[in-house]
């Protein structure tokens, strides 16, 4: 299980970089849907921290309210899975 979330993460991060370069450079965007899912399957935490870091989509409420509450979700999840 944590593979997976180093392997999500690092797949999330590398993504969202990639997506605020391409909107510096008008290449082809990666679709929010993309990044919302990606943050979902368990890179919401990463891709949170990297768009502070980098200032991206930091004004869209969708990911700076959604993120956080995906990653109170990983938590429970979480906290799930390893009590059974």
């Amino acid at each position: 299980m944590l593979i997976y979330f180093i392997i999500i993460s690092i797949i999330s991060v590398l993504v969202t970089i990639y997506d605020k370069a391409a909107a510096g450079e008008r290449h082809t965007r990666v679709p929010e849907r993309i990044l919302l899912g990606l943050g979902l399957i368990g890179g919401a935490l990463a891709m949170f921290i990297t768009m502070l870091l980098i200032r991206h989509k930091t004004r869209k409420i969708k990911f700076m309210a959604g993120l956080p509450v995906m990653i109170i979700l990983h938590i429970i999840l979480f906290m799930i899975f390893a009590t059974h």
